[in-house]
């Protein structure tokens, strides 16, 4: 039986290395480090990309068929991915003169190789991330079901800022939601977008702060409400209707992730509180934040 504790070490290698080479220099140190653990006389890598969820012919086909007699020196690996995805397949033999794979050395030159395979296409999409993204940018590879391919900066530590809840494999729901892309979403002061990246979608995120996450009706509800103590005082002062208050502190929570005016103080009270003096007979102020069409307040 293979030993799994190796395998283990080879993920771990394998996973290493495709953060820090490129494709084909890292399908050498796969090979390499493959022979350290299973002798063979040559061995090599045909990559393409699935079409229809099965592999096209030229990776079908790797190298001239096996001649009779010699199958038992030969041993081929044939990715299997989603149409569309990169796929691979890895080739190994031994000579005529050479001692036949044994079941052992087969079961670990298949584990092997799809480790690898899989290893391969991380260091593809880690490569293509490095490409469209500057160095200290936060951003990921999606695919369209929401599972990352690959991440930079502190991608993961930063969504579970946005949405503290999330323990999924997948992005949380609300970004899934937001994934066609030329979509943002703006939550906890971070903004995340989303653009096209060839069969995959770039996740990139950015911190805006409260104040840009809202409007400047917003920000003065905001202030507003805090510094009033009720939706009702908040309303009086600012000379606007209670639904209005209400709807935009709807808005708000929304925007900046919190469930009601206790989280909202407890979070962002110092960033709002320069917006905080609106106070009844503050024109300039109820100005800002008056409704469309509605009339100024009698002086």
């Amino acid at each position: 039986m293979p030993d799994y504790r190796e395998i283990d070490e080879f993920l771990r290698e394998l996973q290493d290395a495709s953060q820090r080479l490129d494709s084909a220099a890292f399908r050498t140190r796969v090979l390499e480090r493959i022979r350290s653990r299973v002798s063979f006389d040559s061995g090599c890598w045909t990559v393409g990309v699935a079409t229809g969820g099965t592999l096209p012919h030229d990776i079908l086909v790797v190298g001239a068929p096996p001649r009779a007699g010699d199958e038992a020196r030969i041993l081929w690996y044939r990715d299997t991915v989603a149409a569309g995805q990169p796929a691979a397949a890895l080739r190994f033999e031994r000579t005529a003169d050479a001692t036949p794979f044994d079941a052992h050395e087969r079961a670990l030159l298949q584990l092997f190789a799809s480790q690898a395979c899989g290893a391969w296409r991380g260091a593809e999409q880690t490569s293509l991330l490095r490409q469209l993204c500057r160095a200290s940018q936060v951003a990921a590879l999606v695919d369209a079901h929401g599972y990352v391919r690959a991440a930079r900066g502190n991608f993961h530590a930063t969504l579970r800022e946005s949405w503290p809840q999330w323990r999924e494999d997948r992005v949380p729901a609300p970004l899934r939601e937001a994934m066609p892309p030329g979509l943002s979403l703006t939550r906890h002061g971070q903004r995340w977008s989303v653009e096209d990246a060839g069969g995959l979608l770039l996740v990139t995120v950015r911190s805006v702060g409260v104040m840009a996450a809202l409007t400047d009706r917003e920000k003065a509800v905001a202030a507003a409400v805090l510094d009033a103590g009720s939706q009702r005082v908040a309303a009086e002062r600012l000379r606007i209707s209670g639904n209005t208050v209400r709807n935009t502190l709807a808005r708000i929570y929304a925007k900046l992730g919190v469930r009601d005016r206790v989280e909202l103080a407890m979070r962002f009270r110092p960033e709002l509180a320069p917006e905080a003096p609106a106070r009844s007979g503050d024109f300039g102020a109820v100005r800002r934040v008056r409704e469309p069409g509605r009339p100024a307040p009698a002086r």
